[in-house]
């Protein structure tokens, strides 16, 4: 398999996750909707209940149906040969995880901006979801932009035996 190959297919399996969390999320969309209308109206409700949940769905269409575009846009700012050796695939599983930790994010950063915009939440409860959705997301980032960072960090380091100095 080339980096292409693997690629599209990280892209689709990610594509698959946002359908299946949407379908989660659909159960609490269906029960909580008439109270966020009863309590914000029609807009207050669509934004903090169905923004979310339609919002998953688009991401899953585009990730499964034009997996090979998103690929070929992702690793075209690389510089990779179709041919060519693989990059490290622990640096590429890193970076997967940071892709799957910053679509996580996408929900709590949606309340975060909501609790933001004027709904009436307790303080306490406002902070907790600002810091709480910036932090995961900041981390998917770094997962993203550094994996050789924590992919070092978790190679074992070569102990250099006691008779060994360089010095």
């Amino acid at each position: 398999m080339n980096a292409q190959a693997i690629a599209q297919l990280g892209v689709g399996l990610l594509g698959v996750w946002a359908f299946i969390e949407a379908l989660l999320v659909f159960p609490r969309v269906a029960t909580a909707a008439p109270f966020q209308y009863a309590l914000h109206g029609a807009w207050g409700a669509f934004a903090a209940m169905a923004l979310p949940f339609v919002l998953l769905l688009a991401l899953s269409y585009l990730l499964v149906f034009h997996a090979a575009a998103v690929a070929r846009r992702v690793l075209s700012t690389l510089d990779l040969e179709s041919t060519g050796p693989l990059p490290d695939v622990a640096c590429v599983l890193v970076g997967l995880a940071g892709v799957f930790v910053l679509l996580n994010s996408l929900p709590g950063l949606v309340q975060a901006w909501m609790v933001r915009s004027g709904f009436e939440v307790p303080a306490a409860i406002r902070l907790r979801v600002w810091v709480s959705s910036l932090v995961q997301a900041g981390v998917g980032l770094f997962l993203i932009l550094r994996p050789g960072i924590l992919v070092a960090l978790w190679r074992p380091q070569r102990a250099v035996p006691p008779g060994d100095s360089a010095a």
